[in-house]
């Protein structure tokens, strides 16, 4: 799975729209509100803004910068 895709598919699982209906089934399945409103919203939130950089930050090669490499110097010769 591409980079672009896995971000993709984390923004669509984590978006906000969907609090109500983790809500419903965390609540359904016993869990407090507490829970829900301590972990749950933050966690969504953070892992939405994830996938949304991870869907639409370009990556280096894209661009085109090269990392680590060796900085050519154009200084005349100093062994004459």
């Amino acid at each position: 799975m591409t980079r672009r895709g896995l971000g993709a598919g984390a923004a669509l699982l984590f978006c906000p729209c969907h609090l109500p209906l983790y809500g419903m089934l965390l609540l359904g399945l016993g869990v407090s509100m507490t829970f829900i409103a301590a972990w749950l919203v933050p966690s969504l939130a953070v892992l939405f803004s994830a996938g949304m950089v991870l869907m639409l930050v370009p990556t280096r090669r894209s661009v085109g910068v090269v990392c680590c490499a060796p900085v050519r110097s154009e200084a005349a010769p100093t062994g004459v």
